[in-house]
């Protein structure tokens, strides 16, 4: 009788984890459901976005193990910081178009060396 006893106790116990489980998933996917709704009518209406202490597409839930990880930045400096680098990418994406664009159209060897040059340093 004492097994089954451990047996039953188990069972509850994992029953128990699963619900809590499911619970945590549910309540992070409306989180992450409803920022995102928010933020895209805010997007679409030109509004500022809500400030808010994760973004939706940096939450990653594990349905499985119901893991939650957050790869995005977590404080105001943090977040200054990846919208910088983010910043700077498009610059320097749009150098390297503008350069990329020159050097396929330039006629004389020179000009493409230059534009080429300037092409190559900017994707570095």
């Amino acid at each position: 009788m004492a097994l089954r006893d451990i047996e039953n106790k188990v069972q509850e116990i994992e029953r128990q984890h699963y619900e809590a489980l499911k619970g945590l998933n549910r309540t992070w996917l409306d989180y992450k459901l409803d920022w995102q709704v928010a933020l895209d009518a805010a997007r679409a209406a030109g509004e500022p976005e809500p400030k808010i202490p994760y973004e939706p597409e940096h939450i990653h839930i594990n349905p499985t193990t119901g893991k939650v990880n957050y790869y995005g930045p977590k404080t105001d400096e943090e977040k200054r910081l990846r919208e910088k680098r983010l910043n700077a990418r498009d610059e320097y994406q749009e150098d390297i178009s503008y350069f990329a664009e020159k050097y396929r159209k330039v006629l004389t060897k020179k000009h493409k060396e230059i534009y080429l040059k300037s092409w190559i340093c900017d994707q570095a």
